[in-house]
This record gives structure tokens, C-alpha cells and sequence, in this order.
């Protein structure tokens, strides 16, 4: 990004937004008083004034200081015009960028301002106001724009009219602005993404190019006329609202191979049902040029508002002539099965794999691989990675790996993945594509924010002569992108503040040179707080950073609070019925009041009259130390519903300092009983349970507020009190509903999964006429699932699908066992969880240790996690094995306090009875020796034919796992058939490792069949191999050289 940028502010700042070589001037110059030198005026941004102001010249705030009132223009952060029949539109990024204060109005300054003129914001009800603000005599002075800003209740769908802000003056004469149609454009054309796990909108159909372009490609021959590329309507789901409809004005951007071609739909297409057709011409064929290419679109419509994402994609190759040779065949990645990419499960790089054999090589080509990625935001991120030089044309394939923190940028999105051969002296060939789905943790959402580079932690020294500004590299950064550095402040006495900067993005990461120093802005901040982001400015919109929340220099920087004897702390609540006279404020004394200095008391209502003529009150030796009386005159104070005061201390040639604010509510206070949760049991009129399952379906649960009386201009926010570690949610406020009584707030029940077992803590809060009220507080204890009537409806894991209590037997499978978890109740990815087996006597084996649960585990559950088989051979048949699993609901990393799900038994084995019998015409699970290599199997036996000079040896082997102690039977049928009564006769032995099992027997030659059997057992468990062992090396030839011929049959293993 460009460095030490020292660009005119471009938007409305408060007191004191001096460019930083002004600043340094004065301080060069050390001028006597420098709050007497007014801070120059800053440029303003022209498309932001409403309405349009005529010429072309740079405005600043100066320039309005001599139009009248009621010719005043706004000057509206982020609003779109022209919009057709409305002065602007307001679209969804424009409300998000400042999403906690609301919609942002700043009002220049204007001919004959004074102090206690008095500020009156309407928003569609000219009867109520949503923001008031009284000018002091430093808004007059400094040329300040003021900020006012509409509640986030306010902030609704469709026409706001009329808007328009009212001035009171101080003997009551009024005028107006001019009354503003704006519209409120929260609806994104073609709705929401319905497929969260995708970066494609689902909601907009797949681009239609024709069918033969599909299947062969685009050529020369193709582009000798437009080629059509048709747009079926959106949303795909028409139950989605009117609003989501395409609409006149919506710009549909077709991009091909990133070229864009934008169409701006018309009435007509707007007003039709049928498909719009996009022409592409021959020379933006030429631009796209030869190659494997991604067609997508998305619809911009007229506020500006971008779909929830791009189209699906289609793959469209083109070979045009401009001396391409054919595409080589496409490539995917070795770590993504079926093109999806799991960065979770990516250990290292991801590795691109490339055909090499057969496909033109020649030694010494490079290989560029790109990925053409799309962030889970939309935004483009394009990467290129080069392999060496070929050294083989022969081998099969190469990999060229892509760096894992380039992945895990396209979490949530997706990427085309091509290649190229680059070759000297001659063109490049290109690949076919392919399209590869990133899944995993997600990103936080949001560029990143900005920071100060002198900051002590969260803390800015106000002292500072200036300030370092680091804006980061972002993804799809280009040079000259709009980079808007926004400082949103507040002042100590709770005056708004709000500044713009704006410069090209340039290369890499930008820093910002803020000056401050006596007169600077952030100088002036001091005991308030200051946040900080930026917004990008490209063709793919407006995105908005996560921000950066400073507390200016230390609290106990700044002058304690005036103290107002009728409305003590916490309340600060003045009730006529109760204070029958006027209020008495004292400023306590502090040790930076001091002889010679001047205290001024500011007491601003919001109604008009309801400002109170204050005189500055001298600091004289014996007031020094002392707390000052100011008196607020009655009829000043009951006009208003609320009042803010502050005070300042002035003194000659040193800075101004301000208070802490207190915001005095007038008139009797509502009395706000505690929420309630709709799902939950009350307890006692402060406390509730939930049973956690009743949240699960839908996944959310309801907070009802409901007092009265109740009135529409209400402004009510809940807030949630969460454990210490946890971030409370941000529930957008509602207006109050006296028609209902009540008003109800649906919140996630992720909330609620966060408290299992624990407290939740629930209140609410009521702004009313610019006083706010706090509520009682709920606790609402979540029951844990082992309390909930009916039994605990965690599910139990399982081995291989065994139920608790069954018999699990390691010889009944021969890979490793796997374990498996339905879903559980408020199951979410990312929740961390523990499964363990253990036995008695062993060390315990984990299965999955803090394991993060992944996106697609929520409607499965987890599945198939190996436990090594090797862990179970210390284990003895008959003993006892529990498998537990424990889930962090929070997704904290926490084992100790993860929920536990019940616990699963098995008895343990590792044996099934062996019978074999040969009837398959197999040896079956026995392996046959060099003594019964030459064996055949027919009419249910095992023949034994001995052929070879020595034929002794073992005949069949087989391991078996036995227990020790454990008395085990082997049984054997064997027949000699040896045909002359001279033949000699097998000596067969059964034995196993230091044990004989059956002793040496010489097989009669009597054509019957005998059965030979015996019990044994071991000392130690273990595997051991079992042995059937002829004794006997001749018969290989005739007479007492022949026959050793045998067949064996019904070879059983038994355990007793």
C-alpha cells in the first residue's frame, strides 16, 4: 500500500481536523494559544451530498458555512444515488459499516450557527426524532460538521420518508432541510445463498452458453459473430420475497476467463419472464484468448447491493487461432477427493498432481500451476506456483505443492485450478480446468482490521505528536483500489466524532501518518475511545474491515463526572414527582482545577428550551478545591427526557479538557421487569431453566420483552452477560410494539450450548426520547442433559456400531476397530471433543483428542475414527472396556469442562471358535507349509501327496490370539491312504511355541479316519502361531519308499 500518505481528509471530521503539515507548522512556529488558531477546513467527499450539489470545484466543510438552513445539503457516508423516484438509496454495506451506532447523517456546518441551537434528526415520523444534538460555542467555532446517526431499530427495508433535520433556535424559531425520499435497499438480488457450505449462490441458475460450445469448445470459427450467453431468472427459488427478483437497473456481470462483460437489465427484461441474453462479441473473445475458462456471473442491482455470491461455474474451453496448441489434460489435487479440500485434514502443502509422460514434455519446460481462487467473501485471489525444470519426460507425474496458507485464504470458497508449459521461443500451451471446493475452519469475516502502531495495548496516548495507521495487505488487493480510513470516536462528555482519509491501496500493507500534537484530533479524544477501520473500494463493491476499538490516554485521564444531587448514580434519573424544584450539579474538585482556571457546565437537553444559559464559573483561591454548585433551572429541565452534562476546564494557553459525560433521564422512570425466555421454566420472578433439547429445533430460542407502558419510539436492545472468555452476541434492536405489549428477539441457540450446566445471564435495555432505562437481570440456568427429566439424550459412542453391553471381539474383524457418534443436540462445527477407550490395568488409548468437529460432522455425526487394534492385544478376554466421549459445547479447548455424553461398556474377545473343514475347497484361514505344497482339495478334505525327497515339514499354520489361563481344545481328523501295506506312514505333531499341542502319531494304514485331540493353554496371553507338522521325510518313491499320503479334515479350534 502507499506509505506516509498525507492526502486531505475527504469526509466531515469534528472539531479539529488539521492536515499534518499544518500541524507541524504550528508547532514549529510556536504559536502562543493554539486553540485560537481555528482548524482548517477539510474536503468532503461530493458524491456523498444530498442532494447533488451543481459545479464540479473541491467543496469543504467552509463552503457551507453561508447557505442557508433549509438549502443545506446532507452529507450521507456510503449513500448511492441516483436512484429513480428517491434521493438515494442506503444498501446493506452501507448500513453494516457502522452497524452498533446505525445509519450515519452528518450536517455541515450552515449561515448564522450558534451555540444552543438545537439539532432534530426525523426519520419517516416527523413527530419523534432519533437523534437530537444541541450546537456549544466549540461546534461554532471550529466549523464542526455534526454526526447524527438513525438507531439500528430505524433502519428498515424499503422508503424512508420523509428525512429531514430540524433547528430550534434559542428564542424558538425553527427551520427545516430539505425533506429527503430515501430508500432502504436490504435485499440482495437473488436472496440468500440457501447452501451456507457454498461459495456459489445456489439461488442463481449456472450461465446457458450454447450446447455445442459446451461440448467442443469455442474455435476461431465460433467468434465470427456474437455468441449468446442466456441468464434464466433469479432467484432459482421464486418463493423467495418480490425484493430478490431481478429488477430494472440490476447490472449482471458476466465474467469469462475474469474478463467482464455487465449488462444492465432493462424494464422489459425485468418485467419478462423469460431468460436475458448477453451477447459476447469478437473482441472480447480475443481478450479471454485460448485456455480453459470459468464463466460465472453475479447481479449488482441499483443501491449497489452484490448477490450472496457468484453463479455455479461453467467450464467453457476455447482454442481460437492465435497459435495455442491443444489444451493439455486437466490436474486436481493429490489431498482432495472428489475436489474438495478439507484444510483441516491438510497437513503441509497441497500438492497439484501433472501428467508428464506422453503429453509433449520436453526437458528443461516449466510447469506454472495458477489457482484461481474466490474467498468465501467473493473477493478474487489469484496465485501462480512454478515447478523446476523438467528433468524427465518420462516419468509418470510430477507434483507442484501450493503453500497451505495460500489454501487456507480460500476457506469457504473455492478455485480453478489450470497449469501451463512454459517453453522458450515458442508460445505457451495451456491446460484444460479444473474446480476445487475449499472446506475447513472458517476466516473471520471481514477484512483485517487496522492498528496503531504506538498503541499500548488498547490504549492510544493522546500526548502522541502523531500516529501510525497500519492498514494489511488484504486478498484481491490492487493497486488502486479506494482504501477509505475511517476514525469513529467519541469524545469524553459523549459527543460524537467521525473522520475520513482516503488514498489508493498501492502494493503490500499501507501505513497512514495520523499528526496530532495540541490541536490534534486525537489529542482532543482524550478520555474517550476511538475505533478504527477502512473499507476497499473496487469493481466487486464495498467491503468493510473488522475494526479496532482504542480507549484514548487512561480513564482517570479525563475529569470525573459532575455529580447531579436529585439523579444519583446508577439511575441518574430526575423525577418531577419526586424533585419538586431545580437540579443541583457540583463539579468535584480535582487537582487539575486550579486558581485561574474557568469550569464551564454544559447541560443539553434534547427538546427545545431545554438548554439551559449556564455562566462560566472563575476559579478563584478559595473555590480551588472545593466542589462548584451549578444550578439547572426547572423550566429548562422538564422539556427534555433526557439531559447531557458534562463540563470543561478552560485555561489560557493549555488544551481544553473535558468531563465524563452524565446522561440525566427526566420524568418517572418505566419500570422494566426482567425478560423472559419463551422455551424456559420460571423459577422465581428473576430466575428460569431450559431444557437445552428445546432449543435444538428450531435452533434458537426467544427472549421476550414486555413492559408498559410500551411505545412504538421505543428503542429496545437485550443483551446477553456470558461466561468470562466468551463474546456476547450483537442482537439487532427492535422498535417497541404497544399494539402487542411485547416484543420477542430470537437468538441463536449457540448461546445456549455455550451454558450448559451454567448460568446465562439476560437483560434488556430501553431507549426512550434519547434516556436509556436498564432492565432487571434474568438468570436463566441451562439444565445439563444428565438433569433432564426422561434420561440424558446425548448419544452413546459406539465400536463398529456394538450397542453399550455387547461383546466386542477383535477376532470377528481384522482391520482397526472405528468409532462412531450420532449428532448430539446444539452440535456445531468447530466444538472440540474427546473420546477415550481404557480398561483396567493399561494405559488408556485417546481416539480423538480435542478434536475440532468439522462442518459436514453436524447432520452425521463423527464417523469412523480408528482406534489402533494393537492397544486391545493387552487385553484379556472377559475384562471390562469403556469407551467415553466428552464434547467443549462453548468450543472452548477446555477438557475438564466438557460435557460429558454417557459412557459406553463392552465386555472384551478376541476369540471365535475355528472349524475348518474344506468343504470350500480352500485351506481357509489355515496357510499351507512346504509339507502340503503339492496338497489338493476334493470331496470336503485336504489331500497330502508327497513327491519330493524330503517331505517332511509343516503341512498348514495358522496365528491365533489366545487368553492366558483360558483352556482351549484342538481337534483333528486324519486318514493315511497310502496304498501298499510297505508304504511308510505320516508322523504328524501339533504344536505351537514352547508347547506341544498334539504329540508325535503315526497315522495307521487302515483307510480309517482318526481323530486326534487334546486341551491346552498358555501362561501368558499374546498371538501364537499353531503348527501341523509331518515328522515323516520319504515317500517320495515305492514300497518303504512310498506313500507318507494322508488327508486331513475337521480342523477345529475350540475355546472351553
Amino acid at each position: 500500500m502507499k506509505k506516509d500518505s498525507d492526502l486531505p481528509i475527504s469526509a466531515c471530521p469534528d472539531a479539529s481536523n488539521t492536515p499534518a503539515r499544518n500541524l507541524v507548522v504550528n508547532q514549529q512556529e510556536h504559536v502562543a494559544n493554539p486553540d485560537d488558531i481555528p482548524a482548517p477546513p477539510s474536503l468532503v467527499n461530493r458524491k456523498f451530498l444530498v442532494p447533488p450539489q451543481p459545479g464540479s470545484r473541491p467543496r469543504t466543510t467552509d463552503s457551507f458555512k453561508s447557505v442557508p438552513f433549509s438549502d443545506l445539503p446532507y452529507y450521507i457516508p456510503n449513500i448511492r444515488a441516483p436512484y429513480v423516484s428517491f434521493n438515494g438509496a442506503i444498501n446493506i454495506a452501507g448500513v453494516e459499516v457502522n452497524k452498533e451506532k446505525g445509519l450515519l447523517f452528518i450536517l455541515m456546518p450552515y449561515l448564522d450557527k450558534a451555540e444552543f441551537d438545537h439539532l432534530e434528526l426525523f426519520f419517516k415520523d416527523p413527530s419523534d426524532p432519533v437523534a437530537s444534538y444541541t450546537i456549544n460555542q466549540d461546534d461554532v467555532d471550529s466549523g464542526r460538521a455534526i454526526p447524527l446517526y438513525v438507531p439500528p431499530t430505524r433502519i428498515i427495508h424499503g422508503p424512508a420518508n420523509p428525512v429531514f433535520v430540524r433547528l430550534t433556535r434559542l428564542g424558538g424559531s425553527t427551520n427545516e432541510t430539505l425533506h429527503l425520499n430515501l430508500f432502504i435497499d436490504l435485499a440482495r438480488p437473488g436472496g440468500r445463498n440457501p447452501v451456507a457450505s457454498t461459495v456459489q449462490n445456489e439461488n442463481l441458475a449456472l450461465p446457458v452458453f450454447p450446447q455445442h460450445l459446451i461440448d467442443f469448445g469455442v474455435g476461431q470459427e465460433d467468434i465470427g459473430s456474437p455468441i449468446p450467453v442466456q441468464i434464466k431468472p433469479y432467484p432459482v427459488n421464486t418463493a423467495l420475497p418480490d425484493d430478490t427478483f431481478r429488477k430494472p437497473r440490476d447490472r449482471i456481470r458476466l465474467s469469462i476467463g475474469g474478463v467482464i462483460v455487465v449488462h444492465s437489465v432493462t424494464e422489459a427484461e425485468a418485467g419478462g419472464a423469460g431468460d436475458i441474453v448477453i451477447m459476447v462479441n469478437t473482441s472480447t473473445w480475443t481478450s479471454i484468448g485460448s485456455g480453459s475458462h470459468v464463466c460465472e456471473y453475479e447481479v449488482v442491482d441499483e443501491a449497489g447491493n452484490h448477490s450472496d455470491g457468484w453463479s455455479p461455474a461453467q467450464i467453457l474451453d476455447v482454442q481460437l487461432d492465435d497459435g495455442s496448441e491443444p489444451l493439455l489434460p486437466m490436474t486436481f489435487v493429490q489431498e482432495a477427493p472428489e475436489n474438495i479440500l478439507d484444510h483441516d485434514a491438510l497437513v503441509g502443502d497441497a500438492h497439484v498432481f501433472i501428467f508428464i509422460s506422453g503429453n509433449g514434455y520436453a526437458l528443461g519446460d516449466i510447469i506454472r500451476v495458477t489457482v484461481n481462487g474466490r474467498t468465501v467473501e467473493g473477493e478474487p485471489l489469484v496465485t501462480t506456483y512454478d515447478s523446476a525444470p523438467l528433468t524427465s519426460t518420462t516419468a509418470v507425474y510430477i507434483t507442484v505443492p501450493v503453500p497451505n496458507a495460500d489454501i487456507k485464504a480460500l476457506v469457504g470458497g473455492r478455485f480453478q485450478l489450470r497449469y501451463k508449459r512454459i517453453r522458450s521461443d515458442v508460445p505457451d500451451r495451456n491446460s484444460r480446468s479444473n474446480i476445487v471446493d475449499v472446506i475447513g475452519t472458517a476466516l473471520p469475516v471481514g477484512l483485517a482490521p487496522p492498528y496503531v502502531i504506538e498503541a499500548t495495548g488498547d490504549t492510544l496516548n493522546p500526548q502522541e505528536l502523531f500516529f501510525n495507521v497500519v492498514i494489511p495487505s488484504y486478498q484481491g488487493q490492487n493497486y488502486f483500489d479506494l482504501v477509505t480510513l475511517v476514525f469513529a470516536g467519541t469524545y469524553a462528555n459523549g459527543n460524537a466524532y467521525y473522520r475520513e482519509d482516503i488514498d489508493v491501496a498501492g502494493d503490500g500493507e499501507g501505513i497512514r501518518l495520523i499528526s496530532n500534537g495540541p490541536l490534534g484530533d486525537i489529542n482532543k479524544l482524550e478520555g474517550g475511545t476511538l475505533e478504527i477501520y477502512y473499507t476497499v473500494q473496487n469493481e466487486s463493491g464495498v467491503r468493510a474491515s473488522r475494526g479496532n476499538l482504542y480507549n484514548v490516554g487512561q480513564p482517570a485521564a479525563s475529569l470525573l463526572e459532575p455529580l447531579v444531587l436529585e439523579a444519583p448514580a446508577p439511575g441518574y434519573q430526575f423525577d418531577p414527582a419526586v424533585s419538586l424544584g431545580n437540579a443541583s450539579v457540583r463539579v468535584q474538585p480535582d487537582t487539575d482545577i486550579k486558581e485561574g482556571d474557568t469550569v464551564r457546565l454544559y447541560a443539553l437537553g434534547n427538546a427545545p428550551g431545554g438548554t439551559p444559559t449556564l455562566q462560566p464559573f472563575p476559579i478563584t483561591d478559595f473555590w480551588e478545591g472545593r466542589p462548584l454548585p451549578f444550578t439547572l433551572p426547572r423550566a429548562n429541565v422538564l422539556p427534555n427526557t433526557v439531559m447531557r452534562i458534562y463540563y470543561a476546564r478552560e485555561r489560557l494557553h493549555a488544551p481544553t479538557r473535558f468531563s465524563h459525560q452524565v446522561d440525566m433521564n427526566v420524568g418517572s422512570a418505566p419500570e422494566l421487569g426482567v425478560p423472559t425466555v419463551l422455551e424456559a421454566t420460571v423459577v422465581s420472578p428473576t430466575s428460569s431453566t431450559l431444557n437445552p433439547t428445546h432449543v435444538v429445533s428450531p435452533p434458537v430460542f426467544t427472549v421476550r420483552v414486555d413492559y408498559s407502558p410500551m411505545f412504538a419510539s421505543d428503542d429496545i436492545t437485550v443483551k446477553l452477560i456470558v461466561k468470562p472468555g466468551l463474546t456476547a452476541p450483537i442482537i439487532t434492536p427492535k422498535p417497541g410494539n404497544p399494539s402487542q405489549g411485547y416484543v420477542d428477539f430470537t437468538v441463536s441457540n449457540t448461546n445456549i450450548a455455550d451454558h450448559i450446566g451454567e448460568i446465562l445471564k439476560i437483560q434488556y435495555h430501553v431507549s426512550r426520547a434519547g434516556a436509556v432505562y436498564d432492565s432487571g437481570v434474568l438468570e436463566l440456568r441451562v439444565l445439563n442433559f444428565h438433569e433432564l427429566p426422561g434420561g440424558n439424550p446425548l448419544p452413546q459412542a459406539t465400536i463398529n456400531g456394538l450397542v453399550s453391553g455387547a461383546t466386542l471381539n477383535l477376532a470377528s474383524f481384522t482391520e482397526n476397530p472405528k468409532a462412531s457418534v450420532l449428532p448430539w443436540p446444539l452440535i456445531r462445527a468447530d466444538q472440540r471433543a474427546w473420546m477415550t477407550l481404557s480398561s483396567a490395568g493399561i494405559e488408556p488409548l485417546d481416539i480423538l483428542k480435542n478434536y475440532k468437529v468439522k462442518s459436514t460432522e453436524i447432520g452425521t455425526g463423527i464417523k469412523d475414527k480408528e482406534a489402533i487394534r494393537t492397544w486391545f492385544s493387552q487385553i484379556d478376554a472377559g475384562a471390562r472396556i469403556q469407551l467415553d466421549f466428552k464434547v467443549a459445547l462453548d468450543a472452548t479447548p477446555n477438557r475438564d469442562k466438557a460435557i460429558e455424553f454417557p459412557p459406553t461398556h463392552y465386555i472384551f474377545d478376541n476369540w471365535l471358535d475355528s472349524i475348518t473343514n474344506f468343504n470350500d475347497g480352500t485351506s481357509g484361514e489355515w496357510t499351507i507349509g512346504t509339507a502340503g505344497r503339492d496338497a489338493i482339495f476334493r470331496l470336503g478334505t485336504m489331500d497330502v501327496i508327497t513327491i519330493y525327497p524330503d517331505n517332511s515339514g509343516t503341512v498348514l499354520y495358522r496365528d491365533f490370539t489366545f487368553t492366558k489361563n483360558q483352556q482351549y481344545r484342538f481337534t483333528l481328523d486324519v486318514l493315511n491312504y497310502s496304498p501298499h501295506s510297505d508304504n511308510v506312514a505320516p508322523i504328524l505333531e501339533v504344536f505351537a511355541p514352547n508347547m506341544t499341542i498334539i504329540p508325535r502319531y503315526t497315522v495307521p494304514r487302515d483307510a480309517k479316519w482318526k481323530t486326534l485331540a487334546n486341551t491346552f493353554s498358555f501362561n501368558e496371553s499374546g498371538e501364537y502361531t499353531i503348527r501341523i507338522h509331518n515328522h515323516q521325510e520319504r515317500g517320495s518313491g515305492s514300497g518303504t519308499e512310498g506313500g507318507n499320503d494322508f488327508q486331513l479334515d475337521n480342523i477345529i479350534v475350540t475355546r472351553e
